[in-house]
């Protein structure tokens, strides 16, 4: 005998849903592309049923429905255009990785779009993207506008200081951010609205002790970025290059609000300085925990021969920055101190090669990974939002680890943890050369958390 829909639970319909995720089990599901991924929840949800909004027969509409209708007859809750918002930093700091996730987010819309008009689907994602300025007052400010209109999923922020400033009014409100870039440590919280496909600094701040060891470096000074994030990040990779035995010393901590750094770079090579004549040039380093500010930062440090004497150290923040490469202080700079910047990332696969060319042809460079991520992002709340059956956070909220568990996208395996956090991730190593007379960032090698291991180039 049939079940009637109407007779489905929750858990009954989440473990239909298991049914499409039977495939990870032979290593299938996660091996499938988008489109194979998205048609086994689809056609599942439209022919079966599985969304909880089904469950209830709705009543008579007042007016012409903005909703689905299934072969059964009974109306569906979710909504045939699918609102994502997206949160980014289109100026101030990280402004060259703003435009990059923007567009990322375009692109996972039109792919997405373009596989639900070719398989006959009645949805359509559109995004509705604001400007952060890299400024975490700006930030909440642009979510409460995407709120107003009615905007309950977001891709981003991208800044820590941003997520951290707007994760209030979005747990208030129930509204599901999802960054592909923030990984303050603070903020890996359970059971909130706030997910994030990146691992936390934990991981980043092991990478970096890691690679000065490797660097044969014993007297580390770290720099940093006065806010959450650069706190955060430059505490790990402190008590890290402790751990390992490296003399750890605290530097400046600058202000996110000046943007001359001439008192801090003088006592950075004050310090620096005087390393430099006890232990020697070889054995002293510096790490520097920015976002693209760094670039005006190394700008001025260039102005000094004994910083421009031993090896640099960036992070995620900076790590194939378009505004490092196109300023030749900066970029010269990097070069003649051996500059290396970490940032976690996918080993590349067919997804992600086919992605990078797209943008190559649009932005004329390669975006750093945390776009990737993004492309992901728009990709996972479009298939939580179809499983849920509802434009409804609070379901989606639920569902979106499970979702996640089975999928394999351009950026790899989109496992999350308890937090809600990416649960797994490598650390990409990339430094600047001149190539031709025209500076270019390069892969130099990656190093495996899950090991504890480096492989360069």
């Amino acid at each position: 005998m049939k079940m009637p829909i109407s007779h489905l639970k929750g858990r009954e319909l989440i473990y239909i849903y298991s049914l499409a995720n039977h495939f990870s089990h032979q290593r299938r599901f996660m091996e499938m592309d988008y489109k194979t991924q998205l048609v086994i929840v689809a056609v599942i949800m439209l022919l079966v049923g599985i969304a909880a909004g089904y469950a209830v027969k709705p009543s008579a509409p007042q007016s012409a429905p903005n909703t689905t209708t299934t072969a059964q007859g009974q109306q569906s809750k979710l909504p045939n255009v699918i609102v994502i918002g997206g949160l980014f930093p289109l100026s101030g700091d990280l402004q060259t990785f703003g435009q990059q996730n923007s567009l990322a987010l375009q692109l996972a819309a039109s792919d997405i779009n373009s596989f639900f008009n070719s398989s006959g689907l009645p949805y359509q994602v559109k995004v509705v993207i604001e400007d952060t300025q890299t400024n975490p007052d700006v930030a909440l400010q642009k979510l409460q506008s995407l709120y107003s209109q009615g905007v309950k999923f977001v891709a981003g922020p991208m800044a820590s200081s941003e997520v951290k400033n707007i994760m209030g009014f979005a747990n208030s409100n129930h509204i599901l951010i999802f960054s592909p870039s923030s990984t303050s440590p603070a903020l890996a919280i359970p059971n909130d609205f706030i997910f994030r496909l990146v691992v936390d600094d934990r991981l980043q701040g092991t990478a970096l002790a890691q690679l000065a060891k490797y660097y044969g470096l014993k007297h580390v000074v770290v720099v940093w970025r006065g806010d959450d994030w650069g706190d955060n990040l430059a505490n790990s990779t402190l008590s890290n290059l402790a751990a390992l035995g490296i003399d750890a010393i605290r530097g400046p901590r600058y202000s996110v609000q000046v943007s001359d750094y001439t008192s801090e770079v003088n006592q950075l090579a004050s310090t620096v300085s005087s390393l430099v004549n006890k232990y020697g040039a070889s054995s002293v380093g510096v790490i520097l925990v920015s976002f693209e500010e760094g670039v005006q930062f190394m700008d001025q440090a260039s102005q000094y021969q004994t910083l421009s004497n031993v090896r640099w150290i960036g992070t995620d923040g900076i790590a194939k920055s378009g505004k490092l490469i196109g300023d030749p202080v900066a970029s010269a700079f990097a070069v003649k101190t051996n500059f290396t910047a970490t940032i976690s990332g996918t080993l590349p696969n067919p997804k992600y090669d086919n992605l990078t060319k797209r943008f190559v042809a649009q932005l004329g460079t390669e975006p750093i990974s945390y776009a990737y991520n993004t492309y992901d992002i728009a990709w996972l709340l479009t298939l939580s939002i179809l499983t849920a059956g509802e434009y409804n956070p609070d379901k989606v909220a639920k569902i979106l680890p499970t979702v996640a568990s089975d999928f394999y996208g351009v950026t790899g395996w989109a496992q999350l943890n308890e937090n809600g956090d990416r649960a797994f991730a490598n650390y990409f190593i990339y430094g600047v050369a001149n190539v031709q007379n025209q500076y270019q960032w390069t892969y130099v090698g990656m190093y495996d958390t899950a090991t504890n291991a480096f492989t360069f180039k």
